[in-house]
């Protein structure tokens, strides 16, 4: 009688772990097929893929200053970002009210070279703001050249400099290393003007 009942509960403890492995399973492919997808459609801050629209605008694009896709999301102060996007969206480590009365903010925003590349890739920001870009050169020497806005910052080694401007045009304006190739290898980053 008692093997009968160990015999039953073992059995019925198999089947339990078999039941949570293949839980664990599905849940598995289904995490991988949702990063699969946010890789191919974009991101929940910028929106890519096929039917992406574009805001509206009244000027000309260049290789300096490219359109802006509807629906953009524009993160908060201390705005949670998925790990997967850690690298890629900025949030600002600061944001305060302009006392204009227009509704812009002053965002300071921390981004550094290292390893051949910008870390976070963009910064996203409404129209009318004020933007302060404390960049940290990390690894060996960088500058950081933000054409659409004709701004540049050269940072040695371990220092930390400031570059401000503000937002006063939209669209989205790529930034690089002149020193480290400039804008056509893939030593990038981007400022997103919302309007």
């Amino acid at each position: 009688m008692i093997n009968k009942k160990k015999i039953l509960f073992i059995f019925g403890l198999v089947i339990v772990i078999l039941l949570i492995l293949v839980i664990v399973s599905e849940l598995r492919k289904k995490s991988i097929q949702i990063n699969q997808i946010t890789t191919e459609v974009g991101n929940m801050y910028i929106p890519a893929g096929e039917g992406a629209t574009t805001t509206p605008r009244d000027w000309e694009e260049t290789d300096s200053r490219k359109e802006v896709p509807s629906g953009i999301k524009i993160p908060e102060l201390n705005e949670v970002i998925p790990d997967n996007l850690k690298n890629e969206i900025a949030v600002p480590s600061v944001s305060i009210p302009v006392p204009s009365g227009s509704g812009s903010q002053l965002k300071l925003f921390q981004i550094r070279g290292e390893n051949g590349k910008f870390i976070p890739e963009k910064i996203i920001v409404s129209l009318g703001d004020n933007v302060n870009i404390r960049f940290t050169a990390v690894d060996k020497d960088y500058n950081i050249v933000l054409g659409g806005y004709e701004l540049e910052q050269n940072a040695k080694k371990g220092e930390t400099k400031n570059l401000d401007f503000q937002a006063n045009k939209d669209g989205r304006f790529p930034y690089y290393c002149s020193s480290c190739g400039g804008s056509s290898v893939n030593f990038q980053g981007e400022i997103i003007v919302v309007k």
